[in-house]
């Protein structure tokens, strides 16, 4: 499914966590889990932190050509909505 990423990357407490990110009708759901939790999370409001390691993948996939630009337009678009940048 060519809507769906998913990264892993361990905290700064050395706990591996895993975040998946869904585009569905233009508007990204993320959700984590840390391999010390049973359950997902589903984020009403996504981290930060999460949206912009989310627009790093989707810029090297949107380079080699594996998404529609339209995929880093969204994620940019909610970067700036919740008052956030980054730099290229």
């Amino acid at each position: 499914m060519r809507n769906l990423h998913v990264w892993k990357h361990r905290t700064e407490g050395g706990v591996k966590r895993e975040v998946r990110a869904h585009l569905f009708a233009g508007v990204w759901k993320i959700e984590a889990k840390a391999s010390d939790e049973e359950v997902w999370t589903t984020y009403s409001k996504p981290l930060m932190e999460d949206l912009l390691a989310l627009r790093g993948k989707l810029s090297d996939k949107y380079r080699r050509s594996r998404i529609p630009r339209e995929h880093l337009t969204a994620v940019e678009r909610t970067i700036r909505a919740l008052g956030g940048s980054w730099e290229e």
